[in-house]
């Protein structure tokens, strides 16, 4: 009985023994699962080599990895936790600052996981660290490049030896319209920064600047230093050659006929440094200078001296409205141009010719093509008002239907009311050519005509381009004081 007892003790000892050999087996069938879901962060290498990796940890063992992090954050705040594990972090280095941002990593550190059960999941969190642009500058310095960029709007340092330092970070470049650098500066349009030769204001030796360009929205003093990505680093130096640059010329567009007037100085360019010398009239059918109202880009002015009209004060998309900017921003770098309209009561002028113009395809757009030979024209319901002048018997007129948008299986059909005797022709003009445009096209006799109709006795063509696509129809009047008439295009 007694061996019996001793044999029963000798095998719970063994059977002891080997539990507890196989509970320090390192090769034993249980292990651990884990997982680095946001290694947009940081990545685990195997230690001493670029090889990431996530996966499996023996059973009752601990591992301990190479940590990267993306160079776009920094390396003094990263931390580490895990679920359903234990994980211990040591961050011992940094990023050169010349490091690539984009898809680039750098080893800062090392990260041991133990105590694994089940499948456990690492999270890294950062912040991102600062990305500096020296900008340095290259040329004659003036005073503009002080203007344009040391603004309070913007994140410049103060002038240093080595030039103007601006810290972001990489989250902060992305912009609605595209990867690059906002700063405030002039009013858009002031200047034209580069040169008659199309050299860059700005630039960088790595090719890091793409862009360089002002763009439109409510703040109305932006521009945009578009960057790649893909060579910039932790610390980047950006060229401005402060000495190419040139001022806007601008234009100035009298939307509603000759009943605007705009004078300027005869054989002198607008720039923004002399745009008072710009002066806006209203004149009444008969040529008199008249009160009223003005709209310039949105903005109503009122001309209450009809003499002196009113002098242009301002920039022309200081005249915009934050609505009008909104709408148009996205489409247009800067707005150079016064778009001046007014409203006038015609019902009154007996002796003026009209035509209403209509087309039933909204993509068609309508308007004269000579609009300063027209006195009045009213947008809204597509009407031109000619004077014929004393002494003529009678006066042309060009109507133009842009069909660039209506699409290549468009084709044109002529309803005219009026007086039929008038002489008048149809006609579409090729696209980019030096023909004079009040001259008829005559095209050939091969698939270039569309479709030809009459009206009284007169031949109308509209061309046709390999593409399939009409440009534009002209319709060319002679008429007579007092008559009006109406055409619609469908």
């Amino acid at each position: 009985m007694k061996k019996l007892l001793l044999i029963g003790a000798l095998v719970i000892v063994a059977v002891a023994l080997v539990a507890v050999t196989a509970a320090c087996d390192p090769t034993g069938d249980e292990q651990g699962y884990f997982n680095n879901i946001n290694n947009e962060i940081a990545k685990l290498y195997k230690t001493g080599t670029t090889e990431e990796y996530f996966g499996s940890v023996n059973g009752g063992e601990s591992a301990t990895f190479d940590v990267a992090i993306a160079n776009k954050y920094d390396p003094a705040t990263l931390t580490a936790t895990a679920k359903n594990a234990k994980v211990s972090l040591k961050v011992t280095g940094s990023v050169d600052s010349a490091a690539m941002i984009e898809n680039g990593y750098t080893v800062v550190g090392k990260l041991t996981i133990s105590d694994i059960t089940g499948t456990a999941e690492i999270n890294f969190s950062a912040e991102e660290a600062d990305i500096s642009f020296n900008f340095v500058l290259a040329g004659e310095e003036d005073g503009i490049l002080e203007e344009m960029i040391l603004s309070d709007d913007t994140k410049l340092s103060e002038a240093t030896e080595d030039g103007y330092t601006y810290k972001t970070t990489y989250s902060e470049l992305q912009k609605a319209d595209g990867f690059g650098i906002i700063l405030s500066g002039p009013v858009n349009g002031k200047y034209q920064f580069q040169n008659d030769m199309g050299e860059q204001f700005i630039d960088s030796s790595n090719e890091l600047v793409s862009g360089f360009f002002e763009y439109i929205n409510v703040a109305r003093n932006q521009y945009n230093i578009s960057v790649n990505s893909n060579v910039m680093a932790l610390s980047n130096e950006i060229t401005v050659h402060t000495d190419r640059y040139s001022k806007q010329r601008l234009l100035f567009n009298g939307n509603s006929g000759s009943i605007i007037e705009i004078t300027r100085p005869e054989d002198e360019d607008i720039y923004f440094d002399g745009i008072g010398k710009a002066v806006i009239r209203l004149k009444d059918p008969y040529g008199q200078y008249m009160t009223g109202k003005i709209d310039i880009n949105g903005t109503e002015i009122e001309i209450t001296d009809a003499q002196a009209g009113y002098a242009l004060e301002k920039m022309p998309v200081e005249y915009c409205s934050d609505e009008l900017l909104a709408d148009t921003f996205e489409a247009y770098s800067y707005i150079d141009s016064y778009n001046i309209s007014t409203e006038y009561d015609m019902s009154a002028v007996d002796d003026a010719c009209s035509i209403t113009a209509d087309c039933d395809n909204t993509a068609v757009t309508i308007s004269p093509y000579r609009i300063h030979e027209v006195y009045y024209y009213d947008k809204a319901t597509n009407t031109a008002w000619i004077i014929v002048p004393e002494g003529a018997e009678s006066v042309d007129y060009i109507l133009e239907f842009n069909t660039m948008n209506a699409g290549s299986e468009l084709e044109m059909f002529v309803n005219l009311t009026g007086d039929q005797s008038m002489n008048h022709s149809l006609y579409q003009l090729p696209e980019r050519t030096n023909l004079d445009q009040s001259e008829k096209w005559l095209g050939g006799t091969d698939e270039t005509y569309l479709q030809t109709v009459n009206l009284t006795d007169v031949e109308f063509a509209i061309r046709k381009y390999n593409d399939g696509k009409i440009y534009s129809v002209y319709v060319n009047f002679t008429l007579k004081g007092g008559e009006h008439f109406e055409i619609e295009l469908r």
